[in-house]
């Protein structure tokens, strides 16, 4: 079982964690790729030389996707913000909690995700190992009793209708999410 100093730590180095190498060159990327092309478009438009539609197409795709991931980052940090002032306030404004495994079709695990919600519709979660994330649901479900426990979709509905609804009258149902990803040769992977 984890301690509530063990628990801080685990979201205070996710809202610390700067974005890594990979991370940086992905967004680089991804950056200067869309407004690239949509200048090279503007470009040949005046040239009148060739069709412009791919080049446009392919300049907003890239932007959608750079905002995109910076958007996802910068979730990361507010959920994890999120998560502390929860810990340091008893649980308020924490909703809902589940865990999902991510399984290959052959029935070993791919991923395994504690996911959690909050009363304001953000929605945060944390990749790892098998003991770390039971570790963290069993952390959440023994010291936060208002929460709702485990993943159903009347469960998801239930929370994006009304967060508050499931404070009132939470439910802790315990179930896993499962995921099954195609991991065969014939996928082309």
């Amino acid at each position: 079982m984890l301690t509530i100093q063990e628990v801080r730590s685990i979201f205070q180095y996710q809202r610390d964690q700067k974005p890594s190498t990979f991370q940086k060159i992905f967004m680089a990327y991804y950056l200067a790729m869309g407004p690239g092309l949509i200048l090279l478009a503007l470009i040949l438009l005046f040239v009148k030389d060739i069709s412009l539609s791919l080049l446009w197409v392919l300049g907003v795709i890239h932007c959608g996707l750079s905002f995109y991931f910076l958007n996802d980052l910068h979730n990361d940090k507010v959920c994890a913000r999120l998560m502390l002032d929860a810990l340091d306030h008893q649980g308020a404004g924490l909703v809902w909690i589940y865990r999902e495994h991510t399984m290959t079709m052959q029935g070993t695990y791919q991923a395994i995700t504690f996911h959690f919600y909050f009363e304001n519709k953000h929605h945060g979660s944390i990749s790892g190992t098998f003991d770390r994330i039971t570790n963290l649901m069993n952390f959440f479900t023994t010291n936060y009793r208002h929460l709702s426990v485990g993943y159903t979709d009347a469960l998801k509905k239930q929370f994006r209708r009304s967060p508050a609804a499931l404070i009132a009258h939470p439910q802790r149902l315990g179930e896993i999410k499962i995921v099954t990803v195609d991991n065969s040769q014939a996928n082309g992977w």
